[in-house]
């Protein structure tokens, strides 16, 4: 907008150059000293007109300084009112890592991407591995970019940045600068935290001249890659998986001197696990899925510090038996085991009966055990003394067990402290007599598994029972509160709290004649 002055100029002007006569603009050719005057007023114009556009440039460029700051100030003062700004930063630091384990911003992510291109991570030169835990990452970065207050907050938790799966990339090829920068950001946002990171199948070394951070390592290879690292190379390893080695066939001692690791994942079928030394003795948390029976059996009686493990072998055993068995191996920390046993083939020994008759835990509290296969005979009196040296088990699963009434009756009376059951596709074990000597009596002193209190039966048969016999035998250890208060002793067993029945077998009459029981929520059939 022009000035005053200006203006006034500008008018005068127009007023001279109309109001002439005719005979003078006629004058005003080029060279006469009309038409130099007139110019000489003109540029005074478009210099005085260029000085007025300068100088409110500068007010502008000075009033949105202003206003920008001025909104700062009105953001600071809305965050003190509303109630996440009241938030302590530890409490909102603890909110982030919820939202970093739940299904929110999925859609958002699925449908959009990460909410950080600025470093082009997403998804060609991604540093994120592209399964689920990649995710974790980047919903921290959608958190990242809601507000300048979170995103400060989100930077300075170094939790946050330690969620995700991280993939190194060590094909030097492939390795951009948008890469190797992303990396370090993570790596310096996630100190001291521990981080995960996966090994691609072209990768050569683990990265040089990074940070001694807590490392999650998972590698992915067809056959494991010879190393030339230097002493100490892995001391701040603290999990390792290991998947899908086809063609090994040297031992690997990598990880042999790992002080820090604690947890391994081992997936490669083929009769693997024995070619690799690990510090077995110091893992609190095991898992393997190998071929060989034998060895997964003697790798578990090396961890004498594990807390849970989960084995997932072959059923047929293929180490030399000892001449008699008399050694037995104590791991007093474990508390949760699961054992698959897989293939069709039987052998004079079941791989049950040989996995099982060394072990001693004491501190035993839950046990699954599934066959992937029917034939085996379930190794009773192996089993007994099993449970005879590992007396607190309270949860007790079974699948596709060569189990029949006689064998699970027998388990049961040596299983004092069970609470939970759960049997899948075992068709032999429930017959009549089973729900007779399960059915629950103020005479008897000794009542089978006096603690159970969840009963889940899958897939078992039940349709073959005696119907009748099967609800006396739940109704016996199902009672309201005021069948207790009439009772001349308490029960010598608590009362059941939930019986599940997933059976497509039991006849309609059956179901209406329990259907009281299905209304308190006691029985599901």
């Amino acid at each position: 907008m022009l000035t005053r002055p200006v203006y006034v100029l500008c008018i005068r002007f127009l007023l001279l150059t109309t109001s002439l006569p005719m005979s003078t603009q006629r004058n005003l050719t080029c060279g006469s000293p009309q038409l130099t005057a007139m110019e000489n007023q003109v540029k005074d114009l478009i210099e005085a007109t260029e000085a007025n556009i300068a100088r409110l440039t500068g007010e502008i460029h000075e009033l949105t300084v202003l206003r920008e700051r001025e909104r700062s100030v009105l953001a600071i003062l809305r965050l003190t009112v509303v109630p996440v700004g009241k938030l302590p930063t530890e409490l909102l630091s603890k909110i982030f890592k919820m939202v970093v384990h739940t299904d929110i911003l999925r859609k958002d992510l699925d449908e959009h991407g990460s909410a950080s291109n600025r470093w082009g991570l997403f998804p060609s030169s991604s540093i994120f591995d592209h399964r689920e835990a990649s995710l974790a990452l980047k919903k921290v970065f959608c958190l990242s970019q809601v507000c300048p207050y979170w995103r400060q907050v989100v930077n300075t938790t170094p939790m946050l940045w330690a969620e995700g799966v991280v993939r190194l990339r060590m094909d030097r090829k492939d390795v951009s600068a948008t890469y190797t920068d992303g990396l370090k950001t993570l790596l310096a946002r996630s100190a001291p935290s521990s981080s995960q990171f996966r090994w691609n199948k072209r990768g050569k070394r683990p990265p040089r001249g990074h940070r001694k951070c807590a490392l999650n390592v998972s590698i992915d290879l067809p056959s494991f890659p010879k190393f030339d690292l230097p002493s100490g190379a892995f001391e701040t390893l603290e999990r390792l998986h290991i998947r899908n080695v086809k063609h090994q066939a040297d031992p690997v001692t990598v990880f042999a001197h790992s002080p820090r690791l604690k947890q391994f994942i081992f997936n490669c079928f083929g009769s693997k696990i024995g070619l690799f030394h690990m510090p077995w003795s110091q893992l609190t948390a095991l898992t393997v899925i190998d071929d060989s029976l034998g060895a997964c059996r003697e790798i578990l009686l090396q961890c004498t510090n594990l807390v849970t493990a989960t084995i997932t072998t072959s059923h047929r055993w293929d180490y030399p038996l000892p001449a008699a068995k008399t050694s037995v191996t104590v791991l007093p920390f474990l508390t949760a085991l699961t054992v698959t046993l897989s293939d069709e083939t039987s052998d004079e020994i079941g791989g049950l009966e040989a996995f099982l008759w060394p072990l001693a835990l004491p501190s035993l509290t839950t046990l699954d055990i599934m066959f992937e296969h029917e034939g085996e005979i379930w190794p009773m009196e192996v089993f007994r003394d099993f449970l005879r040296r590992s007396p607190n088990i309270k949860q007790m699963a079974f699948s596709t067990c060569p189990l029949y009434t006689e064998d699970l009756v027998d388990l049961l009376q040596h299983s004092a402290s069970l609470e939970t059951l759960e049997v899948a596709c075992s068709f032999d074990c429930f017959a009549d007599n089973f729900w007779r000597v399960f059915q629950y009596s103020e005479t008897d002193l000794t009542p089978l598994v006096p603690q159970l209190q969840t009963l889940t039966l899958e897939a078992v048969g039940l349709g073959n029972s005696d119907e009748g016999l099967l609800e006396d035998a739940i109704r016996s250890r199902l009672w309201t509160d005021a069948a207790l208060l009439s009772r001349a002793s308490p029960p010598r067993v608590k009362r059941l709290k939930k019986v599940l029945l997933s059976e497509h077998d039991l006849s309609r009459e059956f179901q209406h004649r329990v259907q009281d029981l299905v209304d308190q929520g006691l029985l599901t059939v």
